[in-house]
């Protein structure tokens, strides 16, 4: 019985990480659903988190899509907020888009007038909208992107 108690506690910690790695795997990708030009479009969402900057900040990046193609972009959208003030702190600082051009790729600032929400997930995600425009010029016509994000993961 000694060996028996032994062996479980051997093999505990592989077993502890062969189930942790299972829920990454089973996990259901995030999506943001977003709105841009008139277009509606579902694409897989992810997140990063750097906490505790140097500058006194958290911020949490929502990265909307793949990386750029041509026929497709994709949208970072970062929120941030006071180093230990609540989670209602986070505001959203910048919105960009980025995408493949004539093989070139171009990225395009939609952070006039950014308005977004953040709201944290029972199951450790945040969940939330964005609202941005990019200013056009003589050249370019001014266009919007409105979107929502559900239960992102860092």
């Amino acid at each position: 019985m000694p060996k028996l108690y032994r062996l479980f506690w051997l093999l505990l910690p592989p077993l502890a990480a062969c189930s942790a790695n299972q829920e990454l795997l089973n996990r259901e990708p995030s999506t943001t659903r977003y709105k841009r030009e008139g277009v509606t479009a579902q694409v897989p969402t992810r997140a990063v988190y750097e906490g505790g900057r140097p500058d006194g900040t958290d911020v949490l990046t929502i990265i909307v899509g793949r990386s750029p193609r041509p026929g497709d972009g994709s949208f970072i959208i970062s929120y941030a907020k006071p180093t230990g003030a609540p989670i209602s702190g986070y505001k959203p600082t910048v919105l960009t888009y980025t995408y493949v051009e004539n093989s070139v790729v171009i990225g395009t600032n939609y952070s006039a007038h950014l308005r977004g929400t953040l709201t944290p997930t029972p199951r450790g995600g945040y969940s939330g909208t964005f609202h941005g425009t990019r200013r056009g010029d003589d050249s370019d016509k001014r266009s919007t992107i409105k979107g929502t994000f559900t239960d992102v993961r860092p």
